[in-house]
């Protein structure tokens, strides 16, 4: 019976991957559809691995190098967030671009390929503002969005005028995890 429950579940999964993008009925929005070889990666660290020293508050303080693997057909563009989901108060927004070139598979340290924009972080600043926990070990979460177009918004915008914006425009999703402490 579990063999046939398992089979069941798989073939479920199987089909909504198939079926690509989804439509929530709850929000109208629509979901990145799973592309389980886009991938953001970086050389610097490991995925849960700690985020060296030169790439926080700790050190330079500059961006640690990304890569970027198989986007999806169709993206025009990418758009990439760094967050602290530990935060004391809310989730701390350490740094926000967008119109990355969707030909862009390398992000240099401490670098931004032309044409990208960066937004406004929760520091007030538009730049990266890498790792600075207050206290404990937090986790620092960057996301890479392939989006089906460019975006026109402002570049003063900060998180949340980013997020609505690629709302509707989000091919696939890739998120790379690091830790830092303090």
């Amino acid at each position: 019976m579990r063999h046939v429950l398992a089979a069941l579940a798989a073939l479920t999964a199987l089909t909504a991957c198939m079926q690509g993008p989804q439509t929530s009925t709850e929000t109208g929005k629509v979901e990145a559809d799973l592309n389980p070889q886009f991938s953001l990666t970086s050389p610097d660290f490991g995925i849960g691995s700690p985020i060296p020293p030169q790439f926080t508050c700790d050190g330079v303080d500059v961006n640690p190098e990304l890569t970027i693997k198989d986007p999806p057909h169709g993206t025009k563009s990418f758009a990439l967030t760094l967050t602290d989901p530990d935060a004391p108060s809310k989730t701390w927004i350490h740094w926000i671009v967008w119109n990355i070139p969707s030909d862009t598979r390398t992000i240099p340290p401490g670098s931004l390929p032309p044409e990208s924009v960066e937004g406004v972080n929760d520091f007030r600043r538009t730049n990266y503002e890498g790792p600075c926990p207050p206290e404990g070990i937090h986790r620092y979460v960057f996301t890479l969005y392939a989006l089906d177009d460019t975006l026109s918004i402002r570049s003063k915008s900060g998180y949340d005028e980013l997020m609505r914006e690629i709302n509707q425009h989000i091919l696939a999703s890739s998120t790379l995890e690091g830790t830092y402490s303090a």
